[in-house]
């Protein structure tokens, strides 16, 4: 069973908010949504660690966060600035590979597309896809379990170049 930092989603979406802003990296809702389950994925998948206490539910557009969807719809016209503006410190909560693997996470993932994350996240080998039957089976957590399998191989294949 997994360890669990007991973060708030919406303090780690903040976090990632953050790192974007300082890379001048474009977020919008979607993108964040992507890139949370990404660093959900990796923390989990290589330290067996849940990054947040909330887990990913499988909807339309792939893996999402209700609490952080409901943050940011409710503050969508000033969702950047709402998130910078929240102060919990997630690194206090990190260890410095932790921190270093969110980093490589953002760099890597970062420059893609809302879209290009979205089609990505329903990846026919991805824990999305396999857990929603392709789609047709929706709105239920996505396992740890389906998740960490996933994000092994995409770290493996990464680290072979």
């Amino acid at each position: 069973m997994a360890k669990e930092l007991h973060l708030d989603s919406q303090d780690v979406a903040a976090y990632i908010t953050k790192l974007c802003a300082r890379r001048n990296l474009f977020i919008n809702l979607t993108k964040l949504q992507k890139l949370l389950y990404c660093v959900y994925g990796s923390i989990l998948a290589t330290s067996d660690t849940r990054i947040c206490e909330e887990h990913p539910k499988a909807w339309q557009h792939g893996p999402v966060f209700p609490r952080v969807y409901n943050y940011t719809k409710k503050h969508q016209d000033d969702l950047i600035n709402a998130l910078l503006r929240k102060t919990e410190s997630v690194e206090s909560f990190l260890n410095p590979s932790q921190i270093a693997l969110i980093a490589d996470v953002i760099d890597f993932f970062g420059n893609k597309t809302a879209g290009e994350l979205v089609t990505w996240s329903h990846h026919p080998n991805g824990a999305w896809y396999k857990c929603t039957n392709g789609g047709r089976n929706l709105h239920h957590e996505i396992p740890d379990t389906a998740i960490i399998e996933y994000f092994q191989r995409i770290i493996k294949v990464q680290a072979n170049g």
